[in-house]
């Protein structure tokens, strides 16, 4: 989880909004969980669809600075 502190490292940096952060953050958040749900069902043999991992409603915001 530590890709999750990219967003806020570029904020500080004013190199992103406040609103682009938090999305960032919010996806993500969404890989990591994918990615380590992926992980464990490989281990387990169990290939069943988790609800769980609902992809979020995110706004949509620019990435570019103006």
């Amino acid at each position: 989880m530590e890709c999750v502190a990219i967003p806020d490292i570029l904020l500080s940096f004013e190199a992103i909004y406040p609103e682009l952060s938090r999305v960032g953050k919010n996806i993500l958040k969404r890989i990591v969980l994918l990615l380590t749900q992926l992980i464990q069902r490989t281990r387990t043999g169990s290939m069943e669809y988790d609800k769980t991992y609902e992809p979020a409603d995110a706004p949509n915001v620019s990435i570019h600075r103006h």
